[in-house]
């Protein structure tokens, strides 16, 4: 998935059911759930992509691999809502995920 917009779904903007997706230069914002959504079945690479304002979180893994989801943009200059990022007001992460280092401002 590359180069692209999803937004304003009712649920997840993507889904991952048992696959696996490399997303870049995207932007996944306004959905009613998740921003993406991967299952414990499936693995995802995410990059270079802006994720904001999803209702629930801009990313869960259910994967217990840890998913690579560096330099992306969160919809915040402090980066996403995290635990292990005590001060981020963006969109959560949330699973097993690498976000650092996360961008402080839209790539595009």
């Amino acid at each position: 998935v590359n180069n692209c917009q999803i937004s304003s779904s009712s649920v997840d903007g993507i889904l991952l059911n048992r696959a696996s997706a490399t997303i870049s230069s995207a932007t996944i914002k306004s959905n009613g759930q998740y921003g993406v959504n991967v299952d414990a079945a499936s693995q995802a690479v995410l990059h270079t992509s802006i994720i904001q304002g999803n209702v629930s979180a801009g990313l869960i893994n259910n994967n217990s691999v840890t998913m690579d989801a560096t330099n992306d943009y969160w919809g915040s200059a402090s980066g996403p809502t995290n635990p292990n990022n005590p001060n981020g007001t963006g969109d959560a992460v949330i699973g097993d995920v690498n976000f650092i280092p996360f961008l402080t401002s839209p790539p595009f």
